[in-house]
């Protein structure tokens, strides 16, 4: 969430991306909630935002770079549709960290996605501003993030069918290619340029929501200005320096030489193995 009228957006600014976009654009910092809780029925994660105070110059109140989003906010859902399997812990873990996403009350999409842009569920308590938002939309919007991914490291793989169900349940057409689902994403967002003169730099408003936030991260790694690999030992994507090649299994540093050592005797038992009903089979067929 990005307060307006903040003491901080006069003089302090977050650059997002510099070498990732090859510009450098300027966001007021995000601020973590106060407070971040599940509802006592499971179906919200709620948001309690100060608005002002001295607290709020803290670094101590901001959120860790964006750039950290996105590997974290796919890792909150797995599954088809239909059988959506969600982290509550996760979740409220990424919640307390990044705030809110910036979702409508009425749609569970960004507040952006029509104009003019709908509205957040909001109301005053203890002193602190609650913005609600269902759990079900963000593990959603995970799974839909995890599947443009996929697609991106490996869209010839026999899963992908998952993908793109998710991708068609999004977006009500089939969308195949990352590039047309992330626009998609951004299109959401609905933002533009504008130049401003403290200092001089480009400034995307309105300001970005963390659903914003989330899309150029998606955009940067399609674009290529950032690299992910899929882990074949844990399933995760993790940042790596250069693209990996597709014919070949990588690992994060977590699973590393172990999980590739056991994988490998496994594929050697299972060529063994196949070998020996081969050799069988043509024995038998002999006699």
């Amino acid at each position: 969430m990005t307060l307006k009228n903040s003491p901080v957006a006069d003089f302090d600014f977050v650059e997002l991306f510099g070498d990732d976009l090859g510009a450098g654009f300027l966001f007021e910092p995000f601020f973590k909630p106060e407070r971040a809780q599940v509802s006592s029925d499971g179906v919200w994660l709620e948001f309690g935002y100060q608005q002002s105070g001295p607290d709020l110059l803290s670094s101590s109140c901001l959120a860790p770079p964006p750039r950290k989003m996105l590997l974290q906010f796919i890792e909150l859902a797995r599954g088809e549709p239909g059988r959506l399997r969600g982290d509550a812990t996760k979740a409220l873990a990424f919640a307390r960290c990044f705030g809110s996403l910036g979702l409508c009350a009425e749609h569970g999409r960004s507040c952006w996605h029509k104009v003019p842009p709908c509205s957040q569920w909001t109301k005053r308590l203890d002193g602190l501003t609650w913005v609600r938002e269902k759990l079900s939309v963000w593990y959603a919007y995970s799974r839909l993030a995890r599947a443009i991914l996929n697609l991106l490291a490996n869209p010839q793989a026999s899963e992908r069918h998952a993908d793109l169900a998710w991708l068609q349940r999004a977006y009500r057409r089939p969308t195949s290619d990352p590039i047309v689902a992330v626009n998609r994403w951004l299109g959401e967002c609905r933002m533009h340029l504008m130049l401003i003169n403290t200092p001089p730099r480009l400034r995307l408003l309105p300001l970005p929501t963390g659903f914003a936030q989330i899309g150029f991260q998606l955009a940067a790694t399609v674009a290529g200005r950032r690299v992910v690999a899929l882990c074949a030992g844990c399933s995760r994507f993790f940042e790596v320096k250069r693209q990996p090649r597709r014919d070949r299994a990588c690992y994060c540093q977590k699973c590393g030489r172990k999980v590739a050592q056991r994988l490998a005797s496994q594929r050697y038992r299972e060529r063994k193995r196949t070998q020996k009903r081969s050799a069988n089979g043509y024995g038998t067929s002999e006699s």
